[in-house]
């Protein structure tokens, strides 16, 4: 804004290079007479703030340095500049407080304790052709193990089946981590079920469950992963996942029955494609965690089955 002030002052007499005195003065054109008074009146205007604006922040210009609200401008952030990345199912569990959630890394024991005396006996009931006590055990070591052993004779079997906490209403997910010892002469399953079956072939009449059988009779190839399902006892599905077993080698497989008319399937986090799911399972069933492993070659062999761990979580 514009200021100003005045300044009064006497034209005495003529300067004649005398100190104070005044030969000439012109001020605007204006040349006042001697001995007359005059006023000098100064304008000057203010220097004006700087305007100091917010540049736009892009995330070209955004690294690792803290961001507050005093360096962004809500004018500086648009929808047009936040764009939100692919999630997958198979990379990311969401948990919230209306999501049950159950895990068993086996890691309860302090050493090699037989699942009929571990602290968790009661969740579990086993069963088999041949079984006896000692056939399932926890193994010591980091993160612990839970190992399934046939007994030494053809078609011997172990079968696990846990409480029918989970129920398809629930839209429950299932997860493990699990190898074969040895997949030529060999079948095993690991899912949800409503019951257990000694036999390898005879498929539970409520279940989903992933694994293979090196028997071959569902001709989906000795030793390929299939998915295998059964709604209301209906008959076995089985599906081909497209991955092929590898003994002593560990797979993680995943399934998800929130539609119990199309489950999804993943194996080591890649998920199979929904066009090969053909299988479905019972609205409104309780099923358990389920395992089972079966010796399927004449001679003493022990198949056995490592289990690393297993999760589901589902609604409340």
């Amino acid at each position: 804004m514009a200021e100003k002030f005045e300044v009064k002052g006497y034209i005495g007499c003529p300067g004649n290079g005398r100190p104070g005195g005044i030969d000439n003065m012109d001020i605007g054109g204006i040349i006042p007479a001697k001995g007359t008074f005059i006023t000098l009146t100064v304008t000057y205007t203010a220097i004006a703030t700087a305007v100091i604006t917010t540049e736009t922040v892009t995330s070209a210009t955004i690294g690792t340095a803290n961001i507050t609200s005093a360096t962004i401008a809500t004018a500086g952030i648009t929808t047009a500049t936040i764009t939100t990345a692919a999630i997958t199912q198979a990379n990311v569990t969401a948990l919230s407080q209306s999501s049950y959630y159950w895990q068993d890394d086996f890691d309860d024991e302090a050493g090699t304790v037989q699942l009929e005396s571990s602290l968790n006996a009661d969740y579990w009931t086993t069963a088999g052709t041949n079984y006896a006590a000692g056939n399932v055990t926890y193994t010591a070591g980091v993160g612990g193990t839970l190992k399934a052993m046939c007994a030494a004779a053809d078609n011997d079997s172990v079968t696990i089946l846990g409480l029918l906490n989970f129920n398809t209403t629930q839209n429950p997910i299932f997860e493990c981590r699990v190898k074969i010892d040895t997949k030529e002469t060999a079948g095993f399953y690991v899912g949800l079920s409503s019951e257990a079956q000694a036999v390898i072939g005879t498929i539970p009449a409520n279940c989903f469950l992933i694994g293979m059988d090196s028997d071959n009779a569902h001709s989906k190839g000795a030793t390929s992963l299939i998915a295998v399902s059964n709604d209301d006892n209906a008959g076995a599905v089985y599906m081909d996942t497209g991955v092929d077993v590898v003994s002593d080698t560990y797979l993680i497989v995943k399934f998800d029955l929130t539609d119990t008319e199309q489950p999804r399937v993943w194996v080591n986090g890649t998920e199979v494609a929904a066009a090969t799911i053909l299988g479905t399972v019972k609205a409104a069933t309780a099923m358990g965690v389920y395992f089972v492993v079966q010796n399927l070659a004449g001679g003493a062999i022990q198949r056995f089955i490592t289990v690393d761990y297993v999760k589901v979580w589902a609604d409340r």
